[in-house]
């Protein structure tokens, strides 16, 4: 009797047509530095750009975007192919201001599959953050689901995605402890300074960068009565 392969019955519909498969191809502070991290900074027109390339140039059924000051990711569902993966991570490097030269890497993630929603359940929920269990993440990945949705590179698959993944942050979120301990980056620098200085009222206190950390930050310390607060942050 002939015995039918499980790995694909999951991985097809009812009307046999294969199910396509989650990657994600990034690169976060767990392994990269700033200096690196920077250079794979996407604003809202760039990640509105790239799913448009996604698209058009027919690399992805549905995908979206995450870049935050920690990590820079595109997850995308496309065929399960071995070369998919690696026209994925091809695709991203490409995202690099300035480009990467012939002589320099960058230390790159990629996962799919089991893998892949794996990845991205741990990134929801925090647990894959600088500040373990910060709460930051899930508007970011709010936001970045919304521009999928408007650029039309959202479908039933990822829909599905990041319910789950919903789901399962508010499992961590009420069945751990995670929750008790400090939830953003703003609160920890404050409490961190606090340590040192014993109290910020008074103090001269300065934050460099205007970007979300720094503007959490500086909405911190000045509810700490300091004596100036200034921020400063490059020029373009």
């Amino acid at each position: 009797m002939k015995t039918e392969n499980k790995e694909q019955r999951r991985d097809e519909v009812d009307d046999g047509r294969p199910v396509p498969r989650l990657y994600v191809c990034g690169i976060s502070h767990e392994r990269a530095e700033l200096a690196i991290r920077e250079r794979f900074a996407i604003g809202r027109p760039q990640v509105e750009r790239i799913l448009g390339r996604l698209g058009e140039e027919d690399l992805a059924t549905e995908a979206f975007v995450l870049s935050t000051c920690n990590r820079t990711e595109v997850y995308a569902y496309g065929p399960e192919y071995e070369s998919f993966a690696t026209q994925l991570e091809k695709f991203f490097l490409t995202l690099a201001t300035p480009e990467l030269d012939a002589h320099h890497t960058a230390p790159l993630y990629n996962y799919n599959g089991v893998e892949a929603v794996r990845h991205f359940f741990a990134v929801n929920s925090g647990l894959n953050s600088m500040i373990l269990g910060e709460n930051e993440i899930k508007a970011q990945i709010r936001d970045a689901f919304e521009l999928s949705q408007t650029a039309g590179m959202a479908g039933q698959n990822l829909h599905r995605l990041v319910d789950r993944a919903n789901r399962c942050a508010k499992r961590v979120k009420t069945e751990t402890g995670l929750n008790s301990g400090t939830l953003s980056f703003g609160r920890a620098s404050v409490m961190r300074a606090e340590e040192v200085l014993r109290t910020l009222a008074g103090k001269f206190c300065v934050v460099i960068g205007a970007g979300k950390i720094g503007r959490a930050a500086a909405v911190e310390i000045a509810s700490h009565t300091p004596g100036k607060l200034t921020i400063v942050n490059r020029s373009e």
